[in-house]
């Protein structure tokens, strides 16, 4: 027995003896790359920390960016209500004539070129561009004052070369005086000419010389008034009175909310009888 036990102790120690031993050098290469790997773990911690917090920066940011630009925004829409606003009441205030879906505007008050092309724009359109010769004629035909000159978009600012201000565009009618169209570098701007037989004409002049001018608009509404009141004279009495002569006159007058239009009669059964009998169309 004591035999058997000798000869397992010495196998069970020649097999101890066969296994590899972990070395100093060994561990201290594990414990490195634990230390290697627990600083990256740290490392990618922080950067994850990091880039949250910069995602959650730009976010604010541009929550703030678009509240300031949807704040601008409105403001901006709600001027531009406003100006629209006073375009509007400035058109009222003129006098517009209709024709072939367009406005015109007579001017009452003589300025230089340039100036008139500007008032042309400051109330909402320009200063007239003619494209044929029958709105030539409706326009030359409907001036307020035959004998004087009145300004129209028609210019060769660079010599030779003429252009309507309106959208650059070379003319593809003209209707010259005799011996004009070609004048020479002082002569840049265009107008109608006055008397019996050529005030239908064009002819060129000193763009600073003061002349009347003619405004066009292109999206103009007209506004028809239909009434049919039976015994109810919607028409007859104070300042109604006036409007009736305007009607075809003077259409926009009768532009705008037909609620504040019939707000203006103080009249109950007229202003009932106008929500019954207007119609625009």
């Amino acid at each position: 027995m004591l035999s058997v036990t000798s000869v397992l102790l010495i196998c069970i120690c020649k097999y101890a003896m066969s296994l590899p031993c972990l070395t100093n050098e060994s561990e201290k290469d594990f414990d490195d790359s634990r230390k290697a790997l627990t600083a990256l773990e740290t490392y990618l911690g922080n950067t994850v920390n990091t880039l949250e917090s910069d995602i959650q920066k730009t976010l604010n940011t541009l929550k703030t960016h678009l509240g300031t630009l949807k704040s601008n925004v409105g403001s901006k829409v709600k001027r531009l209500d406003g100006d629209l606003k006073v375009l509007e009441e400035v058109f009222r205030k003129k006098k517009w004539i209709k024709h072939n879906g367009h406005c015109y505007y007579y001017a009452h008050e003589k300025h230089d070129w340039f100036t008139a092309e500007r008032r042309c724009r400051e109330i909402g359109g320009y200063i007239v561009k003619v494209d044929d010769s029958s709105e030539n004629t409706w326009i030359s035909d409907n001036k307020p004052i035959k004998h004087v000159h009145y300004w129209i978009g028609l210019t060769d600012l660079n010599e030779g070369d003429w252009r309507w201000t309106f959208d650059q565009s070379r003319p593809t009618y003209t209707l010259w005086n005799n011996g004009y169209g070609a004048r020479g570098t002082k002569y840049n701007c265009v107008a109608y000419n006055t008397g019996k037989h050529h005030f239908r004409v064009w002819f060129e002049y000193t763009c600073s010389t003061k002349f009347y001018y003619i405004c066009e608009h292109n999206f103009c509404k007209s506004v028809h008034i239909l009434y049919d009141g039976g015994s109810t004279n919607l028409l007859a009495t104070g300042e109604i009175s006036a409007w009736q002569p305007s009607v075809v006159k003077d259409p926009w007058l009768f532009g705008g909310n037909l609620t504040e239009i019939s707000g203006m009669i103080s009249d109950d059964t007229k202003r009932l009888s106008m929500k019954r009998a207007i119609q625009v169309l």
